[in-house]
């Protein structure tokens, strides 16, 4: 099983991974796959961040207290992490396969990611508005190593984060 966390962060946090990135609102809202406008809602605490969009964010920032990106420092790469994301939201018939490529079941890919079993379904019908924004399906994509520009590796248990 694939672990992430599943917290929800607070406007303080977000704005705390932003700045370990160096980058503005504009530039993580685009990493995040969302409108400037819905982003500084989230800084400011009016809207939440799903735990696939968390656990992004913590790796860009290399945060993560699980994992890290392979060759990856914030202070070098944020700048232009966004052209190595993956920009589109994927279909249905892609959130399907990656959720079952995790061996994850309906309910089970709504709790961790933060969904009602009804949301997570509808990312899953092709006649239904919900996918899965951007940071969320990179994420996933990392998680079963399957991202077409960046490699996750464990952090060892060791190892300090690098913010702190």
């Amino acid at each position: 099983m694939y672990e992430l966390i599943t917290a929800v962060p607070t406007g303080e946090q977000l704005k705390a991974l932003r700045d370990r990135m160096g980058l503005n609102q504009t530039e993580l809202a685009k990493v995040i796959g969302i409108n400037l406008r819905n982003y500084q809602h989230r800084e400011a605490g009016e809207f939440p961040t799903n735990a696939g969009e968390y656990n992004l964010l913590m790796l860009l920032a290399d945060m993560h207290p699980l994992y890290r990106l392979k060759g990856y420092t914030p202070e070098r790469d944020a700048a232009g992490i966004a052209d190595r994301l993956i920009p589109e939201e994927p279909d249905a018939d892609e959130v399907k396969r990656v959720r079952k490529a995790m061996g994850l079941k309906l309910q089970e890919a709504a709790d961790r990611y933060g969904y009602t079993l009804s949301a997570w379904k509808s990312k899953e019908q092709a006649s239904k508005r919900g996918t899965l924004r951007p940071a969320e399906y990179n994420f996933m994509l990392l998680l079963l190593g399957e991202h077409p520009a960046l490699t996750l590796t464990k952090r060892p248990v060791t190892e300090k984060l690098t913010g702190e």
